[in-house]
């Protein structure tokens, strides 16, 4: 007769989906701003669903992203606990890596709507999969706000180097 054991695992699941406007007001602050100054011979409005999908849209591709996945699980209390009882980087490196691609996962919500995912994350106890996917999450989002600020900061620098260019002329 054999037994076997498996280990006890627990999913932590979130759904994450386009934000409302108050969740990223400067942002969208600073997007109507340049909205106003970069289409001074227009009388359009900013978008602002179309600014918060396409914010949206970059916080996605962040979370499917193998570099961010890696870096949000780096960043993580649970690995770095966990990595701590490791003999070599090696090791630590192969726990980080089958983090980040099994127990951290994302898919649609609803085939076919880029607007609306579901994210987990499995660990051995369900205070680790909560934090760890709590942490994992504000960690992709810090860096898509950082994209989305740089983004911005070059579209001001090109508009202005624009203006520069055509009073030259």
């Amino acid at each position: 007769m054999y037994a076997f054991t498996a280990e006890e695992q627990w999913t932590s699941k979130a759904q994450v989906r386009v934000p409302e406007p108050n969740q990223l007001e400067n942002y969208l602050d600073i997007e109507e701003s340049y909205h106003r100054y970069a289409m001074l011979d227009s009388n359009t409005t900013l978008d602002t669903q179309k600014a918060l999908e396409e914010a949206f849209t970059i916080f996605s591709t962040s979370l499917f992203a193998t570099d961010a996945k890696l870096d949000a699980i780096r960043n993580s209390t649970y690995y770095q606990a966990l990595a701590q009882n490791l003999g070599d980087e090696t090791e630590q490196l192969s726990l980080l890596n089958n983090m980040a691609s099994r127990d951290l996962s994302a898919s649609e919500a609803i085939k076919g709507n880029r607007f609306i995912y579901n994210a987990q994350f499995t660990a051995k106890t369900r205070a680790d999969a909560r934090q760890t996917l709590v942490e994992a999450l504000a960690i992709i989002n810090s860096k898509a706000l950082d994209l989305l600020y740089e983004r911005q900061e070059n579209r001001i620098k090109n508009r202005i180097l624009a203006l520069e260019t055509q009073s030259l002329r």
